[in-house]
């Protein structure tokens, strides 16, 4: 039987089936065996809202389990040190006294905020319970792991610079099979941390003063922090942001970690014949592409693809919609990945452009017929890293604020008069200088 070449839309559109990419992407990525039921039952997009959930049905999706593999520890560590970094690059290096962690999970980058002593009492809140039976004492052995970590680490980076054909079968397990927190970043996200990472000590327990069980929209209470580690996605942009604002205390901070829609591969873990397949295609026309296709997964990718906040917001929107609610960025970070590989999307947009570049330029011009407002540039990055702060759009800047904003350290003069000082402060200013 003869393949079909082209996947013809609704508005007479052609779209060329790369079948090379589809044995490859099943290959890597895997076709779904039935409907996940966190799409299902946890996402309030395919639902039909927060208050459509069923909530006695999500406790399914609870846990029992105390501890965690040192692998699934370090890969909740590495968004845990970015978001540490983020602060500080942002010149946030107080504790708050409250935090709220939406959609935790297991709780484990809650507890590790706490631990890091970036807060003094955290809450988290999810559906349904995975993290009221982790071992807290374990976590903190788990942490002191991240130096092993870290000497594979290094043998990693000599081993990374040598051919593949040269590296031993030990050499190429050591690199491959053994993914620290360093590489689960700097691979699929392209951002590579400091070594620092390995060394960063817990200054406190990792302890989990609070776990609240349902609907984050029935909180009533205020947050200094508040944060969404990739799970926004769940939500409705604008109702999350909204409640968000309301529960964030006046110059509180709101840190969103949340994946790109219009990246090549999206959250979903869905793919095709062809790139970009969900963002290029009408809801309708995404439909008849399955059950032309994929009639067995059918049911099992609408959901994927309906627990993403319909509106597929950009990074301009995230931007956009927080500032509508009065929280403003103080921060943000996208990477591009680190590589054309992905474990997750198969192929990522920085390899469609390394290997066919005009498959994004396609993709792109295809996308533009529905939403003309997405650029080159929103299919780059795989997440968005954005700290917001909450202002008053009414607040007007002080005498006091401009004072505060130039800090003591503007008129201040170091004149000293004991002889080592001032021979210090001369070298000093003469190594400042290239003198």
């Amino acid at each position: 039987m003869k393949k079909d070449e082209v996947f013809t839309t609704s508005d007479g559109r052609k779209i060329p089936l790369n079948y090379d990419f589809y044995d490859y992407a099943k290959d890597v990525i895997g076709l779904p065996k039935g409907v996940s039921q966190d799409f299902e039952l946890a996402a309030s997009n395919t639902t039909g809202g927060a208050d459509a959930m069923d909530y006695e049905k999500a406790k399914v999706l609870g846990s029992s389990k105390a501890r965690l593999s040192n692998a699934a520890y370090a890969a909740r560590w590495s968004p845990t040190y970015l978001f540490k970094t983020l602060l500080e690059g942002a010149g946030i290096h107080q504790s708050f006294k409250t935090m709220l962690d939406i959609g935790c999970g297991y709780a484990l980058q809650p507890r590790m905020i706490k631990a890091l002593g970036i807060t003094e009492h955290c809450t988290a809140i999810d559906l349904y319970d995975r993290a009221s039976m982790i071992d807290e004492d374990y976590l903190r052995r788990q942490h002191g792991r991240m130096r092993w970590y870290g000497l594979i680490d290094k043998l990693q980076e000599r081993i990374i610079r040598k051919p593949f054909e040269k590296m031993s079968n030990l050499e190429r397990a050591i690199l491959y099979k053994i993914n620290t927190p360093r590489r689960s970043m700097r691979t699929p996200r392209g951002y590579l941390s400091s070594r620092e990472i390995f060394r960063t000590p817990l200054k406190q327990k990792a302890h989990l003063d609070e776990l609240i069980i349902g609907n984050v929209y029935d909180v009533d209470r205020r947050f200094e922090l508040i944060t969404a580690f990739s799970s926004a996605e769940w939500f409705k942009m604008d109702e999350l942001f909204a409640k968000v604002s309301d529960m964030l205390e006046d110059g509180g901070v709101f840190y969103l970690f949340v994946a790109n829609y219009w990246h090549a591969g999206t959250a979903g873990r869905i793919f095709g014949h062809f790139p970009f397949l969900t963002q290029r295609l009408s809801k309708e026309d995404f439909k008849r592409y399955l059950e032309q296709y994929f009639p067995d997964q059918t049911e099992a990718w609408e959901k994927a693809y309906e627990f993403f906040d319909p509106t597929h917001p950009t990074l301009h929107d995230y931007v956009d919609c927080a500032t509508k609610h009065g929280m403003y960025p103080i921060s943000q970070f996208s990477p591009v990945a680190g590589s054309g590989f992905s474990h997750k999307y198969a192929v990522t947009t920085r390899g469609w452009l390394e290997m066919e570049p005009h498959a994004v330029e396609s993709a792109l011009a295809d996308i533009r017929k529905t939403r003309p407002d997405i650029r080159y540039s929103d299919l780059l990055p795989l997440t968005h890293h954005v700290l917001f702060r909450k202002v008053s759009p009414d607040r007007k800047a002080t005498k006091a604020d401009f004072a505060k904003l130039k800090g003591p350290f503007h008129d201040f003069h170091y004149r000293p008069t004991n002889p080592v000082m001032k021979k210090l402060r001369s070298l000093a200013i003469k190594l400042n200088s290239g003198k």
